[in-house]
């Protein structure tokens, strides 16, 4: 049994491995492809700190030799499931392995175009990466689908060899400005923006000879509506669209007569441009945030066309209002330190709203993430493991509530201020900023660290201080206020709780706020019958009712 497994042995899965075996702990890295990731296929890696270039090969044998170094175990196998308990048990197709926790660090997969053939053609013409494969269409012209980073960095490589290059992607590039910069300075590579694929050109013998595109206007007008596409097909650059005068349509017949209301549909610069041909400053620009096609005039006057009949289009000069019908598309789960989102597209409009989601946040055990399986270490030589606080002192660091004292200690026993028991909370609440503006206390200053985290207290009605004009930032915060902030924190929840302490009288202030800390587990008091409200509140306490508090 291992203390740790890791699923995955790309960059992710092989950081996972260091940092473990530099904890001591053991560790399974299963890996079912190549140690690396997809990281080894790249030809350059220029983003990796300490490295100004290098191949990803040279890197992922880097990363390999030092958790090998470092003792971690390597299996190459395809994990098939994983059952979960105190002791997780990892199936793979070479055997069970068991471990006190699991990381999976799994990687991304190639993503498919979706077409008829694309299977068969793998390998005899369709590939993944350029590294690998872009030998075989040196002299050739090859096309290249995907607008990021992947994308460009392929298109890039292909142009070394390639006579011609075409990259296409459904809308505008979104690679990292300094990709962007070496692929405008190639004279090869052509880019097509708001293109898509939509099928691959096969010889008479079956061999792969092109790819045939179309540019898509994606727009729903309402529930059942179809998607109504506009192909630039052949040789030609442009496709007009003649309409009737004095009607709501436009149709799709070249238009060949003399007619003023011409609207020409072309590629300029890599966009496709729709253009009124007798108001040369009119446009119908796609909205991406909409889903459709809006006329920009120099009025400004929308102009949104929608799918029509069949071989044709037609427009409204007013905006076609609803309620959204949101259906979810995709999602991506937050994990401890990365955000997460949904994706939703509206039935009736086609209109892509993406709700974030925010970051899980470690939740800490005995030094060690139940989530994420990271092992937390603390920089501090004070806060021993089998300390009451060690758990809460984790989270309050990694969450960024609290801070050390100094770079090796954190002094648990030390007093806490009210300053710093107001800002630790107003920390973890996410260092919202307050919308007050005017601060009632002389003695707290506009420079002073705290200064929002008490404009925010007082908002939220958590504090108002020892006075009208004085809130004592310096003066130690007792064991009743910080209960009595978490409480109204928590917006004074009732507490049904029987009092077990003689020195807090049902008419003192922290009453309350005192037996809802009880029945939620923040404090079981100075001993079974005492609370000592009064008493200082230490920083290992602080720390550790607001982890019991907020970490649920």
């Amino acid at each position: 049994m291992y203390d740790i497994i890791v699923i995955g042995g790309g960059p992710a899965g092989m950081s996972a491995a260091i940092y473990a075996r530099r904890s001591g702990r053991s560790v399974l890295v299963i890996e079912r492809a190549a140690f690396g990731g997809q990281m080894a296929t790249s030809p350059r890696v220029e983003n990796y700190p300490g490295f100004s270039s290098v191949s990803g090969a040279e890197l992922a044998d880097r990363m390999l030799e030092q958790a090998a170094a470092l003792g971690a175990e390597l299996e190459l196998g395809e994990a098939t499931g994983i059952e979960p308990g105190a002791i997780k048990t990892v199936h793979t197709d070479d055997g069970d392995f068991q471990a006190r926790a699991v990381i999976v660090a799994a990687g991304v997969k190639h993503r498919r175009l979706g077409l008829p053939g694309e299977e068969e053609l793998t390998g005899n013409g369709v590939s993944f990466c350029a590294v690998c494969d872009g030998a075989f269409y040196a002299g050739r012209t090859a096309a290249v689908v995907g607008g990021g980073n992947s994308a460009v960095q392929e298109a890039l490589l292909l142009a070394q060899s390639c006579e011609y290059v075409v990259l296409c992607h459904r809308r505008e590039l979104t690679a990292e400005r300094s990709l962007l910069d070496a692929l405008e300075a190639q004279e090869n590579v052509s880019v097509m923006n708001y293109v898509r694929p939509t099928g691959f050109l096969r010889a008479e013998d079956g061999a792969l000879r092109g790819v045939s595109a179309a540019v898509v206007v994606q727009i729903e007008r309402a529930a059942g509506t179809e998607q109504y596409a506009i192909r630039l097909g052949g040789t030609s650059d442009a496709v007009y669209l003649a309409c009737r005068s004095n009607s709501e349509q436009l149709n799709t017949a070249e238009d060949t007569g003399t007619s003023l209301s011409r609207w020409v549909i072309s590629m300029e610069d890599g966009h496709m441009t729709i253009r009124s041909a007798r108001y040369l400053s009119r446009t119908l620009q796609y909205d991406a945030d909409a889903g459709c096609f809006r006329c920009y005039a120099k009025t400004k006057t929308p102009l949104t066309v929608y799918r029509g009949e069949t071989s044709s289009l037609w427009y409204t000069t007013q905006p076609k209002m609803h309620d959204h019908q949101l259906v979810e598309t995709g999602r991506r789960e937050p994990t401890c330190t990365m955000s997460g989102w949904i994706d939703f597209r509206c039935t009736i409009c086609g209109e892509l709203r993406r709700q974030p989601l925010e970051p899980l946040g470690h939740e800490v055990v005995n030094g060690l993430c139940v989530r994420c399986g990271e092992v937390m270490q603390l920089p501090f030589r004070d806060v021993p493991e089998d300390a009451y606080y060690y758990d809460a002192v984790v989270w309050g660091l990694f969450r960024g509530v609290v801070n050390g004292t100094t770079m090796t200690t954190f002094s648990p026993d030390l007093s806490c201020t009210r300053a710093q028991a107001v800002t630790f909370l107003w920390r973890a609440a996410g260092s919202p900023e307050p919308t007050a503006s005017e601060m009632t206390f002389t003695d707290v200053k506009a420079d002073s660290y705290y200064y929002k985290a008490v404009l925010w207290a007082v908002e939220n009605k958590i504090t108002s201080g020892m006075s009208d004009t004085l809130f004592a930032p310096d003066a130690t915060c007792s064991r009743s206020q910080i209960v009595t902030f978490l409480y109204r924190m928590q917006n004074s929840p009732e507490s049904k709780a029987e009092n077990p302490f003689t020195d807090v009288k049902a008419d003192a202030y922290y009453a309350n706020a005192v037996l809802w800390a009880v029945e939620n587990g923040v404090t079981t008091g100075a001993s079974a019958t005492t609370f000592d409200p009064a008493g200082d509140c230490t920083r290992g306490q602080i720390v550790t009712f607001l982890y019991r508090c907020l970490s649920k």
